[in-house]
């Protein structure tokens, strides 16, 4: 429905401008011919009154056009997590890219190209409704212009799908090189020829390739109209070209480009959009399997486990059903891939036992892997929290904002994210460990939860990680090793 409201409140917009312009116009020609007695009021009303309908009609665009964008967005996100659910991003860096893209192009539809091309089409419908029903001599040359602006137009959508994708590729491509180019900064010194700024070129090509297609229709539009404006002349008779009337097939067909350019440049923006759509629909995924752990959990087996392409040595150990254990190791030795490994979030060699019981390749129910760098959706600090759980009440939340240190952030509607407030590092940890209170799992796999934080927090973190480690099994991969930290059996990945 906005949409449909949207389309109909751009187009009020736009006839409302079309007519206020000739009446206008019909108005000061009027005034400067008028006689006595001529009422200067009533076209003066009229001007107002159409100019407060396209003011009007303008807003209500824009108002309902936002709302139908923020209706399609919330799709797309559920959509792409529900994607999620049962798979996992393997580039995290493309997907990033796709949702991005999907997310500009959606904003900018309204704008860009949906009533960008309505306008356009709505003028040669009028054009050619006019011309049958006052001008039937006209209707032919106004038929043929639309059907060579249709041709055209379909020609350039079909050409800009093709440089959309060469253009999509660049990009990503020069992303990516620019990527490795900022993580090697620290060894620049080496030698620049080792080392060389990753160069734009070929999607600047893209980009003028997209305005070149737009140019080269554009000329020929100029030119079909210029040709049907010469027949149009040579046709008609010298009785007709005498008439005023007659100006104004000619004022269409000389400025044809003028108001038709635009559905060009909606075609472009049209083939962005579809080109995001189609990107963020075949993202990399890697499809994840569950499996429904014994109840309660009382003993964990991890048999030559080996992360697939990781430079680990395979590892066995018998973990209790509670209380804190520990994967030490260097940066590098490989402790964020096992732990990934052991939560089935990466393949792996090797086995995994619960009570005794194998379980296959894929995530378990009983676990609950807490990354190193917690994702933080842009939306309200509540929603970030039903992340773990959809039915978390508000009381239940602050409960847990408070035992993990935020309960600073008393407003749980506070916006989260880009536009909102940004959160730090150690914040984003304590985010990640709230929602593993929240979600209540027997087997907690943290990744590096000290790293960034002060000795007072990492010993208050170790208080409340040892009491919650008195119901439950928490694997923690970490190269710090807290002294407040009570470990009950510990692994180190470098003496392996």
């Amino acid at each position: 429905m906005p949409a449909l409201i949207t389309l109909t409140l751009a187009s009020v917009h736009l006839l409302a401008g079309l007519i206020l312009l000739i009446f206008s116009a019909w108005f000061i020609a009027a005034c400067a011919i008028a006689v006595p007695g001529f009422n200067y009021l009533l076209p003066a009303v009229v001007v107002r009154a159409l100019a407060l309908i396209r003011i009007a009609a303008g807003y209500g665009y824009l108002y309902f056009g936002h709302q139908h964008m923020l209706q399609r967005l919330g799709r797309l996100r559920l959509g792409l997590f529900a994607r999620l659910q049962q798979q996992r991003i393997l580039d995290r860096a493309a997907s990033t890219e796709a949702m991005s893209d999907a997310i500009d192009t959606l904003a900018n539809a309204w704008i860009a190209w949906i009533s960008q091309l309505a306008g356009s089409v709505l003028m040669l419908l009028i054009a050619l409704i006019t011309s049958a029903f006052y001008s039937p001599a006209w209707f032919g040359f106004i038929a043929l212009l639309s059907a060579m602006v249709i041709l055209l137009w379909l020609h350039h959508y079909r050409q800009s799908r093709g440089i959309a994708a060469q253009r999509a590729d660049a990009r990503s491509a020069f992303e990516q090189r620019s990527e490795r180019y900022f993580q090697a900064a620290p060894l620049w010194h080496l030698g620049a020829a080792s080392f060389q700024m990753p160069s734009a070129d070929k999607v600047w090509d893209a980009e003028l390739r997209e305005q070149h297609a737009i140019n080269w229709h554009l000329l020929l539009l100029q030119a079909g109209s210029m040709a049907l404006l010469i027949l149009m002349i040579w046709m008609q008779d010298d009785s007709a070209q005498g008439h005023a009337e007659f100006l104004i097939p000619v004022m269409l067909l000389l400025a044809a480009r003028d108001w038709l350019a635009n559905g060009f440049s909606a075609n472009q923006a049209w083939v962005r959009d579809q080109h995001a759509n189609t990107q963020l629909a075949s993202l990399p995924l890697q499809p994840l399997t569950r499996k429904t752990a014994p109840d309660p959990v009382t003993s964990m087996q991890i048999k030559e486990l080996k992360p697939d392409g990781r430079p680990v040595a395979p590892v066995s150990m018998t973990l209790p059903a509670s209380g804190i254990c520990l994967l030490r190791g260097s940066s590098g030795s490989g402790k964020s891939s096992l732990l990934q490994a052991i939560a089935g979030l990466i393949p792996a060699s090797g086995s995994r036992e619960m009570d005794g019981i194998p379980l296959p390749n894929g995530l378990c129910d009983a676990m609950r892997y807490v990354e190193q760098f917690p994702q933080c959706l842009n939306g309200t600090l509540l929603e970030n929290l039903k992340v773990a759980n959809p039915d978390l009440t508000e009381p239940e939340a602050f409960n847990v904002l408070h035992a993990v240190g935020l309960g600073y952030l008393t407003d749980l509607h506070d916006w989260l994210g880009v536009g909102g407030r940004r959160l730090s590092g150690g914040e984003l940890k304590r985010l990640g460990l709230a929602r593993a209170k929240i979600a209540d799992r027997p087997v907690w796999l943290v990744d590096e939860p000290f790293e960034g934080l002060d000795q007072e927090y990492m010993h208050a973190l170790c208080q409340w990680l040892q009491a919650q480690a008195q119901q439950r099994l928490i694997l923690i991969a970490s190269h710090i090793e807290p002294t407040a930290l009570r470990i009950h059996q510990s692994l180190n990945l470098d003496d392996r």
